[in-house]
């Protein structure tokens, strides 16, 4: 035997303290009637109040509501094995983390708000698998699909430019190793090692400054593979000055060879061409903001597929066997009344049958 829900046994606090103000009840009862009248003559006063059957109706209700505190906690007892599937989507964070994204067109800046929409949208995915790659000059995936939501945010709260030792950013390295996450999972109506074509979803975020161009092939493998991409860019147009330092001074900029300030830009051309080309889908992000916020919907739209399929061990509920006992003294005891039925007395009735 064991319960589902024991934490509801604090509610047997409320039938001790039901049981205590019934006692205080009789307690003033009693104490009012013996100033009424003198106890020798307090049984004829009553006459048909029955303590019997008051004392039975309290005992019926304190006993039904403890029953139903424990039909509450779900008594189970026996066990059987049940195959559990779970259904929902795959989807791999792909972060851009070079020094680029450090740039503040974007609120506190790029990394920052893109790490904050990111965890939000984690968390709208619990139930689902989500991965996570980090990229600037190489990629590494800090974190494989998984269903830990918690852990999946902790990787992600962690991501900094130092966390890639290779400046830069090549998109194309991310993208193959996000292909890789899904590619070792092995998925229901496909070989081993077969994506699945009904729920991956690549989720890329970056400015899109490319610095190893030609992303072609990589966006037909993704085409190829049945992997959504979800393009997004995070920054603006115009050009942003990169912080590298901040000392007493003020804020140090990165500056190229010739001494120049060194502007950072969002590049959607390449990005919607990238979107393009892996048959996915460049969101447009609101002013100051990403395009995160229209991921959201077009994963919700993403055919789910079957995620994974195991063995759980269920149990057999018994809540049954106290609950239709404490109903029925629950309502024995609201119909038990207060007084002592009185006797028929059938040799009155003979004589009104008589004298009728």
């Amino acid at each position: 035997m064991r319960f589902a829900h024991p934490d509801a046994f604090w509610l047997m606090f409320l039938v001790g303290l039901s049981w205590l103000v019934l006692w205080r009840a009789e307690r003033v009862r009693a104490r009012r009637l013996h100033a009424l009248a003198d106890a020798a003559l307090l049984p004829a006063l009553l006459g048909e109040a029955s303590a019997a059957r008051r004392t039975l109706r309290h005992v019926c209700l304190l006993f039904g509501l403890a029953l139903a505190v424990v039909a509450l906690a779900r008594p189970q007892a026996g066990t059987r094995v049940e195959l559990e599937k779970a259904h929902g989507v795959s989807v791999v964070f792909a972060l851009d983390v070079s020094r680029s994204m450090l740039a503040r067109d974007v609120r506190p800046d790029r990394l920052r708000r893109a790490q904050a929409e990111i965890g939000d949208m984690m968390e709208q995915l619990k139930g689902n698998r989500v991965g996570l790659v980090a990229f600037a000059g190489m990629a590494y995936a800090p974190c494989p699909l998984t269903t830990d939501i918690s852990a999946a945010k902790l990787f992600l709260r962690n991501l900094s430019p130092d966390a890639v030792p290779q400046g830069g950013t090549a998109i194309g390295r991310a993208l193959a190793t996000a292909r890789a996450l899904f590619s070792a999972e092995s998925r229901p109506g496909g070989g081993a090692g077969q994506p699945s074509t009904a729920a991956n979803i690549l989720v890329l975020v970056t400015d899109g400054e490319d610095h190893e161009g030609d992303l072609e092939e990589e966006a037909k493998a993704l085409r190829e593979a049945g992997i959504t991409l979800f393009a997004v860019g995070v920054g603006s147009t115009l050009g942003e000055p990169i912080p590298i330092a901040q000392g007493e001074g003020g804020t140090t900029y990165l500056k190229d060879p010739n001494g120049q300030t060194v502007l950072t830009r969002l590049d959607e051309t390449a990005l919607q061409k990238l979107a393009t080309d892996a048959g996915g889908t460049y969101p447009s992000g609101a002013a100051g903001g990403t395009g995160l916020v229209q991921v959201q919907a077009g994963i919700q739209a993403v055919q789910k597929a079957e995620l994974e399929s195991r063995l759980v061990v269920a149990y057999d509920e018994r809540y049954h066997w106290v609950l239709l006992p404490a109903l029925l003294l629950l309502v024995v005891g609201a119909g038990v009344g207060q007084r002592r039925r009185a006797p028929l007395n059938l040799s009155a009735t003979a004589r009104e049958g008589a004298a009728s």
